[in-house]
């Protein structure tokens, strides 16, 4: 089992700072995010990943003004890669969260 987990692919792995503004009344005016995707030791997937992200970046809401900052790292952990039920990088922001 150890074995296994570590030579398949796993999710990719993101790092993620935020920041969020909005207006006096309450509409979301900016979002900058600062991003690291963890690779592993290979390119697999990385720049399109990376891609994905940054095209999903704002989700369903608008902001008139957005930044991105997007690193790909390579470690000695295991590659990333989407898993075929999604087939999308899996980028938890805080919008996703309770």
């Amino acid at each position: 089992m150890e074995e296994s987990m570590l030579i398949t692919s796993k999710r990719h792995a993101y790092r993620l700072k935020v920041n969020l503004a909005a207006d006096a009344g309450g509409h979301m005016t900016a979002c900058f995010n600062d991003f690291t995707v963890d690779k592993g030791a290979y390119t697999l997937l990385g720049p399109s990943a990376m891609m994905r992200s940054i095209y999903m970046l704002q989700g369903p809401y608008y902001f008139p003004n957005i930044k991105a900052l997007g690193k790909t790292v390579y470690t000695n952990n295991p590659f990333g890669a989407p898993r075929a039920e999604q087939a999308r990088p899996n980028r938890t922001s805080p919008r996703n969260q309770p």
